[in-house]
């Protein structure tokens, strides 16, 4: 079934990928009108044989149209083909990059849910050098302001385009998407990005990329976004700011947090890190962490009233079996008093996506509890300090594991607001924690309703 919606592939010199760029749009469960190929002057011969052979091909399931021009770079090879495509929205698509087969109808459907909303897009899923999850959150214009909050590769409204005159074509360096976006949510004052929260995207990484090399001019460019979109930093600056700042506390705290955990597993520090210690940073939270570095002395241990030890520490992946048997065993005995056993089942089932744990808690800042070789509890924390888990065995509940977890995790979130989704059993739980219940909610899991409280800290 096709829909009011063409796709763009730009291209440069890529071979063979901008085939698999290709199939992957022809392989939607929601096809485009058309495939519009922009090819920004390629000079390879084997990518203008790869270009040629599909400009021929009658395989494809609906046309596809490619239009070469001189080099001009990736902006106006984008500007070229929006301009030529017919529909009200268009999907954007590096020819290095490939879309799962529901990405065209999950986001496409997310537009004409919000009329609001000028662009949407969805989580990544890297390959290539890195393999990893990177959860983009979208939003309007204001945390745009300080980080870009959208893939290139997204769904845009044409008219929106149109209003905002499509991408700068003297952005050759980098950062090309990420002003474009602020282009796009300046058109109305409603205006918003949406995120499809499933990795739909397969984003091709490389230390030589122009997204990698981009970020040896970042604060040259940055300057040029402001520069450009002074009005919009002028009227947030204090939320652009703070949200740096924030950004900033967590990339001190996972830089802290490695310390900590060579520290207390006796490794030699780098040099540059003895050098930090040794002239900590002033006025930036520099010095506080230094401070709690040097505090470290030997892995933090609990000792309970049977003087057997407990330790924290990281999460590896070989953990996960341990934490799926651990979350399903708490919820069904600990959590049996607030609710009923269909509630429980449909809370925990025994059937958890292992693969995708364990790329969340490889994702998110995540701890163990560990005795005698044997994980008794967990907790996980993302960068936006979204306390995700926090789950003790049964059989060593009020040892104080969670506190202790529940420290480790809110160190890492540093100053940033932390908040969770508690349920009835924890709610007290974080209270006594200083956590505030922002409101009360139905969740709903295999069609069961379940309570628990949104808090805050």
């Amino acid at each position: 079934m096709k829909r009011d919606i063409e796709a763009v592939i730009t291209s440069y010199n890529q071979g063979t990928m901008i085939l698999e760029a290709v199939r992957s749009v022809c392989s939607q469960t929601l096809l485009p009108e058309r495939i519009i190929i922009v090819d920004d002057g390629s000079t390879d011969k084997e990518s203008l044989a790869v270009l040629g052979e599909m400009k021929n091909s009658p395989d494809f399931p609906v046309p596809v149209i490619i239009q070469f021009q001189e080099n001009q770079g990736v902006s106006a090879a984008r500007n070229t083909g929006i301009r030529s495509a017919h529909s009200s929205m268009v999907l954007v698509l590096d020819g290095d990059d490939r879309i799962e087969k529901e990405y065209i109808e999950k986001v496409y459907h997310l537009l004409l849910e919000h009329p609001s909303m000028v662009i949407a897009s969805s989580w990544m899923r890297t390959f290539g050098t890195l393999d990893a999850i990177v959860r983009p959150s979208g939003g309007n214009i204001v945390p745009f302001l300080s980080h870009n909050c959208c893939p290139a590769t997204h769904i845009l409204r044409k008219k929106a385009f149109e209003q905002c005159g499509g991408y700068d074509e003297s952005m050759r360096s980098g950062f090309e998407d990420w002003d474009f976006f602020l282009s796009m949510l300046e058109t109305t004052p409603d205006a918003h990005a949406g995120i499809v929260e499933k990795p739909l995207i397969q984003y091709r990484t490389s230390p030589v990329s122009a997204n990698i090399k981009s970020m040896e001019k970042r604060r040259e460019l940055m300057r040029y976004l402001i520069q450009k979109h002074f009005e919009s930093y002028h009227s947030n600056l204090a939320d652009v700011l703070l949200d740096m700042e924030a950004i900033s506390d967590f990339r001190l705290s996972g830089w802290e947090n490695e310390m900590v955990y060579s520290m207390e597993k006796d490794q030699e520090l780098s040099e540059s890190a003895t050098d930090f210690m040794k002239n900590p940073s002033y006025g930036d939270g520099g010095m506080a962490a230094a401070v709690r570095i040097a505090s470290v002395r030997k892995p933090i241990s609990l000792r309970k009233g049977n003087h057997e030890k407990m330790q924290l520490r990281e999460y590896i992946p070989s953990d996960v079996d341990q934490l799926a048997e651990l979350f399903h065993q708490t919820v069904h005995s600990v959590n049996g008093k607030d609710y009923s056993t269909e509630q429980l089942h449909a809370w925990a089932n025994g059937e958890v996506d292992l693969q995708e744990w364990n790329r969340s808690f490889l994702e998110h800042y995540t701890v163990v509890a560990v005795e005698n070789d044997r994980i008794v509890g967990f907790g996980d924390i993302d960068r936006s300090g979204y306390l995700d888990r926090l789950y003790v065995h049964k059989d060593h509940q009020r040892e104080g594991i969670a506190s202790a977890i529940c420290d480790k995790l809110e160190q890492q979130a540093g100053k940033q607001t932390i908040t969770t989704h508690a349920s009835i059993t924890a709610r007290p739980f974080f209270e006594h924690r200083g956590y505030r219940v922002i409101r009360r909610q139905k969740v709903v899991r295999s069609g069961i309703e379940l309570t628990n409280y949104v808090m805050e800290k």
